[in-house]
């Protein structure tokens, strides 16, 4: 149940090309960034010190992230979650020590497979 709630956060942090009908209402950003710290607490066994550093970096990113969501240009709105992703990985690589920063790509990797996968079987639906 725990990886499965974070699939779900890091999927709809890190990707929202969704129409927003298809859309299900998201959580507030501070709790969406509340769970993803959690969770990367967890997975990556963060130190007390960089748990407080990551929930400022996933905070500002969902916020960043809801303003997103408002844009209407499909390119504009995928340019934007791009740049997003870019600059909190960024932040991140700071945080991180090697070995978590690679821990992150996988985990980041898995998922993004798995929401292709979840793409592609939703279209031949």
């Amino acid at each position: 149940m725990k990886n499965l709630l974070a699939i779900t956060t890091l999927i709809m942090v890190f990707t929202f090309t969704t129409n927003a009908q298809d859309r299900k209402e998201l959580p507030p950003a501070i709790e969406r960034a509340e769970m993803q710290t959690e969770m990367m607490i967890e997975k990556l066994e963060l130190t007390s010190n960089q748990a407080d550093k990551v929930k400022k970096v996933n905070i500002v990113a969902a916020h960043r992230v809801d303003k997103a969501l408002l844009i209407t240009d499909k390119m504009t709105k995928f340019k934007t979650f791009r740049s997003i992703q870019m600059d909190k990985d960024k932040a991140l690589k700071k945080i991180l020590n090697k070995v978590q920063y690679k821990k992150y790509n996988k985990i980041k990797g898995e998922l993004k497979k798995a929401l292709k996968a979840k793409r592609k079987e939703k279209k031949s639906n």
